[in-house]
């Protein structure tokens, strides 16, 4: 009882001892900040790695990909533990996006080639979206279950004056349309316009005077649609219009990244860039180079122009600040990874190359084992090879059997850099918060040297050497408890609101210490992992009391004559 009465007795009226109490608060408070800031970028590295890719992915060694895709996703897709497996094209090219307020914007991108219909089977990509999956839940709406690179739905073509030979097949629409008295004869939306003899066109508008005039169809322009408008003139000027319709409406939709259509947040914090335009009249013009079956690099080379039909913002930097999605199809094509007929020429055999692909996402049914699996469809894919190396294109080429990786290991290289950085910051915070064990050690001894009499007295008494080594080291517990106590909760406020205290010091001093554009996510972890923090609590608490043992070994070993003669 006496030793709780002094160590409640030295924490009230030693007040010293609070200097150490402070240490080990802010030594703690500082360990888990950092440790849980790092610990959530890892966290959340990991999360967007899977986030992007499948559980396990069949790779390429190369850009050239490999063959065979169709039948080794078939073949996977009935082993019993896979939900779905999806391929993919990687590649790079050069982007010239038309942005009428800046010019072009010509950059380098990374180039995915997908099937989104089916991509949101094996990955988060689909909730990346911004026309069709953010916009619609920022309104508390459901988005479309199915993606599509096909959202516009108006292509126009239209110029200051009317052009000659114009003015007769636009006044034919005009008459051909059967008009209520409500509705202008210089503008008008129908889904479809008759033509007569059954052929309908699907106009959205027609708007013309002598000084303006606007054309405007409704999603992609058939050869039958070109025809019927064709038939109303022969004019030169008219043809040349339908043609430029045609061909606009037929270019495929593309995705960029958020960043790399000048979607940002700014101080505040809020995204802005956001305008309807960009998803209305944006264009970008994408050159790719093909690499061949053998390696050969620049075997195709395509040059084609998309309308930009939405963003994709990941939080990741390495993929919203230069990365464009297109359709898996149409990048298979420009690549010529498609599948072609050629001639052997030692024989002069033809033959059908296969399609190739990049790679192959596969998503695995919850609670599966992902290095089983990844052993079982690395055979089946090996399986797969094996059974076309007679086909005349494996004899032709130099087929290989592609690499099958857990997406752990296909994001090795910077998670594991990451991992590493933790414990190096870990490391060095540790070794800092080594001040307060000799804080607190420096601190007792002068307490054992000022309070010797008192010891003296109290082993007079009585007191054996292990109770008056308990007292400090009961004392050093008490401020290590408190001490880790106060440095949780401020740790807590610290990290919970770490977005908050740096965009109010941002706006107020603007002192802006994490950049969005410059790391790889656009917040600061706010997530403390309870088993972490239950670690450094622990230590602290053992350190406090480390730093206590050797005053207290002093004071017990005092001999009470001595100590009652000391002055």
């Amino acid at each position: 009882m006496y030793k709780l009465h002094l160590i409640l007795k030295y924490l009230r009226r030693r007040r010293i001892a609070w200097v150490s109490l402070v240490a080990v608060t802010l030594c703690t408070a500082m360990v888990i900040v950092v440790i849980s800031v790092m610990g959530g970028w890892l966290r959340m590295f990991e999360t967007s790695a899977r986030g992007m890719t499948g559980d396990v992915i069949v790779k390429a060694d190369g850009l050239g990909g490999f063959p065979y895709y169709p039948e080794m996703v078939e073949k996977i897709e009935k082993l019993p533990f896979a939900q779905a497996a999806v391929p993919q094209i990687t590649t790079y090219g050069l982007v010239n996006i038309g942005f009428a307020d800046q010019g072009k914007k010509t950059v380098g991108v990374q180039v995915f080639g997908i099937q989104i219909d089916r991509i949101g089977l094996v990955n988060s990509f689909p909730q990346s979206l911004y026309q069709q999956h953010s916009s619609y839940t920022a309104h508390g709406q459901t988005p479309p279950a199915k993606k599509t690179f096909d959202l516009r739905t108006d292509y126009s073509a239209q110029s200051g004056r009317l052009p000659e030979g114009l003015s007769d097949p636009l006044q034919k629409l005009l008459d051909t349309f059967p008009f209520g008295e409500s509705l202008s004869r210089r503008y008008f939306e129908s889904v479809p316009h008759p033509l007569g003899d059954g052929k309908d066109v699907n106009l959205r508008r027609i708007f013309y005077t002598p000084r303006m005039w606007s054309l405007a169809v409704g999603g992609r322009m058939t050869t039958a649609e070109q025809d019927a408008l064709n038939a109303l003139s022969s004019a030169k000027a008219w043809r040349e219009t339908v043609r430029e319709l045609a061909r606009e409406s037929n270019y495929p939709g593309l995705i960029g990244g958020a960043r790399l259509l000048e979607v940002r947040k700014n101080r505040e914090g809020e995204l802005v860039g956001r305008d309807a335009w960009k998803y209305r009249e944006l264009w970008a013009k994408l050159t790719v180079f093909g690499v061949g079956a053998k390696g050969d690099v620049g075997v195709d080379r395509a040059e084609r122009t998309y309308w930009i039909i939405d963003d994709s913002r990941t939080g990741m930097w390495q993929y919203d600040n230069n990365a464009v999605y297109v359709p898996f199809e149409q990048l298979q094509a420009d690549l010529g990874m498609n599948s072609v007929e050629v001639e052997d020429r030692r024989s002069g055999e033809k033959y059908q190359t296969p399609a190739r692909a990049s790679e192959i996402n596969v998503r695995l049914k919850p609670g599966t084992d992902v290095v089983a699996a990844r052993a079982e469809i690395a055979k089946v894919v090996a399986a797969v090879v094996d059974s076309h190396m007679n086909d005349p294109y494996a004899k032709n080429y130099n087929v290989y059997i592609p690499k099958v990786e857990t997406w752990r290991e296909a994001s090795r290289t910077y998670l594991d850099q990451i991992e590493r950085e933790k414990v190096l910051v870990t490391l060095l915070f540790g070794v800092i918060s080594l001040v307060a064990v000799f804080l607190i050690f420096c601190i007792f001894y002068m307490i054992v040297a000022e309070k010797t009499k008192d010891i003296g007295i109290i082993k007079s008494v009585g007191a054996t050497n292990g109770g008056v080594a308990g007292i400090f080291l009961g004392y050093g517990l008490a401020i290590g408890i408190v001490g880790a106590g106060l440095g949780l909760l401020l740790s807590y406020l610290i990290v919970h609101n770490i977005n908050e205290i740096h965009d109010w010091l941002g706006s107020t001093f603007r002192l802006v210490v994490y950049n969005p554009e410059v790391y790889a996510f656009d917040t600061i972890p706010n997530t403390m992992d309870p088993a972490t923090v239950g670690v450094i609590l622990s230590i602290a608490v053992l350190s406090a009391v480390c730093g206590s043992l050797i005053p207290a070994i002093v004071a017990a070993r005092m001999q009470p004559v001595e100590a009652l003669r000391w002055e």
